[in-house]
């Protein structure tokens, strides 16, 4: 006959077989939990849904860039602008475990109509609560969208982020520009795949119309670059013109015979040659007609003016007498301008141009 189990005995037993059915449970469980919660696929479908989200922020927290500045400009939660404007259907499509250890994810995602992919590269790194692997994402999804822009702009906004011009732009002059004219400046900005509308800075003196911006990777790049079409407002115009008046009003104040840095000084006309200064006196100017500003470049920040006509009546000495006479001049100004603290300020070049008598 079997003697019952030692109550001792029974209890081992149990407790055992717990332990070892609490370690299989366990094992299970880390097992799901490291493949699923902690695993490559997991920090990579988080990175997409904080993208497709517009928390640009938690994106950017996932997967550092390592940029600062206006580089990382677009790389914020308010630079996802409004609906339909991120990505969306976003999936991992193949996984494949790399000789380094690394993971790599294909992708795709849909923005507006279109289906793109792209890779993202995870690394391990780490662990967490000291059990489970830690990845990190080595590739962002980022990629450079690029918006020439004339430096006069001062200031462009991207989907209501302000970006500085002069501290985002590359020109010529610089050794990385990509820029034909060191008038113009070129943003290349970092960003995740959206469609961003740039517009210029409210102004007083320069308008332009909005462009969009498709940007998502695989797009040729020409189709990720646009160019802001920086037209001068009539009160720029305006502004150039007051100062042309003010600066020949100014020229017509003179008595000399050649106004020195006036568009109708210095014209070569021999009967006011420094030899024969004293045949002449009593020299007084007058605006005929004033030029009308025309031709201003935002990109060069100059203009060009039509003719004007400057008129000068004076004395001739002939023999011991003295007779009055008068000529006119037509005479064209052109210079630059720039816009400070929402004022222009203009400067005459010395290439304006006496037409000649």
């Amino acid at each position: 006959m079997t003697q019952p189990a030692d109550p001792a005995q029974r209890r081992r037993v149990i407790t055992i077989t717990a332990i070892v059915g609490a370690c299989i449970l366990l094992g299970i469980v880390y097992g799901v939990v490291n493949s699923t919660v902690f695993s490559a696929k997991s920090v990579a479908n988080s990175y997409l849904s904080s993208i497709a989200a517009g928390r640009f922020s938690e994106a950017t927290n996932l997967a550092d860039p390592h940029l600062n500045g206006n580089k990382a400009a677009l790389l914020t939660d308010k630079a996802a602008g409004g609906a339909n404007t991120t990505i969306y259907n976003q999936r991992i499509t193949s996984s494949a475990r790399q000789p380094d250890g690394s993971t790599q994810l294909g992708i795709s995602y849909m923005l507006g109509t279109r289906t793109y992919t792209s890779t993202l590269t995870m690394t391990p790194s780490g662990s967490k609560f000291l059990l489970f692997r830690n990845w990190r994402i080595n590739t962002p999804l980022l990629t450079t969208m690029s918006l020439q822009v004339p430096q006069a702009a001062g200031t462009v906004n991207i989907n209501g982020v302000p970006v500085s011009v002069k501290g985002a732009a590359s020109h010529s002059g610089n050794d990385n520009s990509s820029s034909t004219d060191e008038s113009d400046a070129t943003l290349e900005l970092n960003a995740y795949p959206g469609v961003y509308t740039a517009k210029l800075a409210q102004s007083d003196y320069l308008t332009a119309s909005p462009v969009v911006i498709t940007n998502a990777n695989g797009i040729p790049s020409e189709s990720a670059s646009q160019s802001l079409d920086v037209r001068p407002t009539h009160k720029l115009t305006t502004a150039i013109q007051d100062a042309v008046r003010k600066k020949l009003d100014t020229c017509a104040a003179s008595t000399s015979a050649n106004p020195q840095g006036c568009p109708f000084s210095n014209s070569g006309y021999s009967s006011f040659s420094t030899s024969m200064s004293d045949d002449y006196r009593n020299f007084a100017w007058s605006i005929a007609s004033y030029p009308t500003v025309q031709n201003v470049d935002v990109s060069a920040k100059s203009f060009e003016t039509t003719s004007g006509n400057a008129k000068v009546t004076y004395d001739e000495k002939s023999g011991d007498d003295w007779s009055p006479e008068s000529d006119s001049n037509s005479f064209t100004v052109n210079g630059t301008f720039v816009i400070v603290n929402n004022q222009v300020k203009v400067t005459f070049s010395d290439e304006s141009t006496s037409l000649g008598y």
